[in-house]
């Protein structure tokens, strides 16, 4: 294991002992009245997660969660009273409901390790994450967007002490200069200078953009794995994990960085991410691709202002850097995870030196392009 530790972040590289699943029965047995008849873990960033079924039934009917013994208390509640937050402003948005102990209680300690760590149970959802959809119908496209554009109306009124939580959350955009340390470590020696230049770069020409955008909190990784989909739409919201007060085109960015990924926006077809087919050119009058689709969704509830767009595109490539870095230090921490934190690794590495190579100007011009269609879409008849 390469010894690299980036303060404030102890809990995202935390190394323990993973909960038995005869504990997990037992806490879901004694605090929630659970009586699990299946438990299937799940591999996760940072935590312990089991599905549970329940009764006759071989599907999953709940979520639990097990924090990892250094997660702050504080930000395990900032997920939980935001799931409920949003849950009261907007009912219909498929967010995960969190279920109350037998007590009353949101959480409860796992005691019987002896470490005292922090468990909640959460409604299971059924869909198939983006990520292994496919190509998706525009009417799902749309869908995705009108999703997070009223994620981000639910959430514009929510505050939480732990909110601006800076020093713990390395996947905020403002978080890329403390992970200079990792080019070095894990990027190829051919890769380092142009990750070192674009760092450099970030810090002190896009980053300090920011300060006077909007902000407010936001689920901040409405990504391809955390949005779930059926034929009619968006079927579920994931992992409010990175949930933070930041600001609102960096959520934006967040999205269209995995849209890049899938190789929609100025990627040539070699490329592209598995899944959809290739398309000639997505970026036609006649096939506006999924960016100007998910966009038109986006549009029917929030707007973009012109200083938001102007920076989305530095944005994606700030997000593609921290999607190549930390799944290579969580990795080498974690190696018997390494499957799941390094399945972007290559894709994300390529992709970012494609548009690096490019020109983020290249790459604001296909977003302006998509934008433009997605406001011809947005005015007809979508349903809200």
């Amino acid at each position: 294991m390469v010894s690299i530790d980036i303060p404030g972040a102890e809990a995202l590289g935390a190394v323990f002992e993973p909960a038995s699943p005869e504990d997990a029965r037992r806490l879901l047995r004694t605090r929630w009245h659970i009586d699990a008849t299946t438990l299937r873990r799940v591999t996760t960033e940072r935590d312990d997660t089991f599905l549970v079924s329940e009764g006759a039934s071989p599907h999953p009917r709940y979520v639990l969660k097990i924090d990892n013994p250094l997660e702050d208390t504080a930000l395990t509640d900032l997920q939980v009273k935001a799931l409920e937050h949003v849950a009261r402003k907007d009912p219909d948005l498929p967010v995960q409901r969190v279920l109350r102990t037998a007590t009353g209680t949101t959480t409860a300690p796992m005691e019987s390790d002896g470490t005292g760590r922090i468990a909640r149970v959460l409604s299971f959802i059924t869909g198939e994450p983006v990520h292994t959809a496919g190509r998706l119908d525009g009417h799902v496209l749309t869908s995705i967007g009108q999703v997070q554009g009223r994620l981000v109306t639910a959430l514009s009124d929510f505050r939480h002490p732990a909110d601006t939580r800076t020093d713990d959350l390395l996947w905020e955009m403002r978080a890329l200069p403390r992970l200079r340390p990792l080019v070095d470590a894990f990027i190829a020696s051919d890769q380092r200078r142009a990750f070192h230049r674009f760092i450099d770069h970030a810090e002190s020409e896009v980053l300090p953009r920011l300060a006077p955008l909007r902000q407010q909190v936001l689920h901040n990784d409405f990504n391809l794995t955390n949005v779930l989909v059926d034929a009619e739409g968006v079927a579920g919201i994931l992992d409010f994990g990175d949930v933070v007060r930041t600001q609102v085109a960096s959520d934006l960015a967040v999205t269209l960085t995995y849209f890049v990924l899938r190789g929609d926006v100025g990627t040539r077809t070699e490329h592209r991410a598995p899944g959809p087919a290739a398309r000639s050119d997505p970026r036609t009058p006649s096939e506006p691709g999924e960016l100007a689709n998910l966009l038109a969704g986006y549009l029917k509830h929030r707007d973009i202002r012109e200083e938001e767009l102007a920076v989305l595109a530095e944005l994606v490539l700030v997000r593609l850097a921290i999607t190549v870095l930390i799944p290579l230090w969580t990795a080498d921490r974690h190696p018997e995870r390494r499957g799941y934190l390094e399945r972007f690794k290559d894709e994300a590495t390529a992709t970012f030196l494609h548009h690096l190579n490019r020109g983020a100007a290249a790459l604001e011009a296909d977003i302006r392009t998509a934008l433009a269609h997605a406001h011809v879409l947005a005015s007809s008849e979508l349903p809200r």
